[in-house]
């Protein structure tokens, strides 16, 4: 619909964030980089786009020898969530884990024991950093006993189900612990 309608007249900011989530969903991935690259160019202080845009090319980025495509990404969505680190929580922490990464991959175990300080500064339960921290720290991966997981939460968005035209049934909206 949004794809018909652009031929016919621009999209809102709204309508092309629909269409470049909904590319996303449909694994769409190059359309969705496309359509956040616009939302970006009329909205280059939009947090939420760069961390979509990251977001998506993480997922492009599939090859056995990471390229990294998504972390000018990251660098700008922390450039910018950095000032509001309670409420840019979740996506900060999505990124620092990133730039963790590509740090260590780089060889830079300073840079990315900073990182990992700074996923732990905002939450100091957060298991992948705490796991990467014995890691940088000299633990060998090998000798970190895997833990299954034992919490499982289900958590629906009603407002995207909805946008989606994704109908919910009753029985799992009652087993869900947030909607």
């Amino acid at each position: 619909w949004y794809l018909r309608k652009n031929e016919i007249a621009s999209l809102t900011i709204n309508e092309l964030l629909y269409l470049g989530l909904s590319q996303k969903l449909l694994r769409d991935y190059r359309g969705a980089d496309t359509t956040f690259g616009v939302i970006l160019a009329k909205s280059p202080a939009y947090e939420y786009g760069w961390l979509q845009r990251a977001d998506i090319n993480h997922k492009m980025d599939t090859a056995e020898v990471k390229a990294f495509l998504a972390k000018p990404y990251y660098d700008k969505y922390i450039e910018l969530a950095s000032a509001a680190p309670e409420k840019n929580k979740v996506g900060l922490i999505e990124a620092y884990l990133y730039m963790l990464v590509f740090s260590a991959q780089a060889g830079e175990y300073d840079t990315a024991r900073s990182y990992c300080d700074l996923v732990l500064n905002l939450d100091a339960n957060e298991g992948r950093a705490l796991e990467y921290a014995k890691i940088l720290n000299g633990t060998k991966a090998t000798d970190i006993p895997v833990e299954q997981p034992t919490d499982f939460k289900l958590l629906i968005n009603l407002s995207t189900a909805k946008a989606l035209g994704i109908t919910i049934p009753q029985s799992v909206l009652l087993r869900a612990e947030a909607v």
